[in-house]
């Protein structure tokens, strides 16, 4: 895909959904997830936010621009498998946190 394609692949609506469900996804992950984990608090707060409905504008348009700058999403596109779009939002975790 061109650059102007993953730009537009940011603001898709089926792409932010997937992007939406597999931070809900991250989020369960982190309430179960060992105490002694690293930056578990931070974590544990940030999954019970997310939790509670779809994230802030600010924090889906991070997630989107570095999901689409990922060479095998950005190549998929809205077709990017669930497991490829997973491991994109669970690397962020420590950052969205």
């Amino acid at each position: 895909m061109s650059y102007t394609e993953r730009y537009a692949l940011t603001e898709n609506g089926t792409f932010r959904h997937k992007l939406q469900m597999a931070i809900w996804i991250a989020a369960v992950d982190v309430t179960n997830e060992p105490a002694g984990t690293a930056n578990h608090a931070a974590r544990l707060v940030w999954a019970k936010r997310s939790l509670r409905g779809p994230i802030d504008t600010a924090d889906m348009l991070k997630v989107a621009i570095r999901a689409s700058a990922n060479a095998t999403i950005g190549e998929a596109g809205t077709n990017a498998s669930d497991s490829d779009i997973q491991f994109v939002v669970n690397a962020l975790v420590d950052e969205l946190a």
